[in-house]
């Protein structure tokens, strides 16, 4: 068996000290955490601005990220067969509760948001839809 050269555990010795002295990041410089299912915004989509006070306001970010798409930046209704959140469409669908069952279960083409937004969420866009009309 050869005998260990000095170069060799020094070498040897060099690399395991380097290993052991490097630092981790700060946490101020650690890249920030993704928003969970908690967080106040939609998931995947913007955070809410803070200091937000209303559910109306609230919704209006939600329903940017989730509704207008179908139902227009006013609730003008840009696909065919979605309503228009008009004056006439408020004094008919004068109750929340088939409202919330709609946005959270789907109804017709419109999908379920049950698994994407929070029952706050779902609360928050309706008082949003409701501003529409007036």
């Amino acid at each position: 068996m050869r005998p260990i050269s000095l170069i060799s555990v020094a070498a040897v010795a060099a690399v395991l000290a380097a290993g052991c002295t490097k630092k981790e990041a700060p946490i101020s410089q650690a890249p920030p955490i993704p928003p969970g299912p908690n967080a106040a915004g939609p998931p995947g989509g913007p955070p809410m601005p803070p200091g937000q006070a209303s559910p109306a306001a609230a919704g209006k970010v939600v329903f940017t990220s989730y509704c207008q798409g179908c139902h227009g930046v006013k609730g003008e209704g840009k696909v065919p067969g979605t309503p228009v959140f008009s004056a006439a469409w408020q004094k008919k669908e004068a109750s929340d509760a088939p409202l919330l069952a709609a946005i959270t279960n789907g109804k017709g083409r419109m999908p379920a948001y049950k698994t994407r937004l929070s029952e706050q969420q779902v609360k928050d866009v309706l008082a949003y839809v409701r501003t529409l009309g007036k």
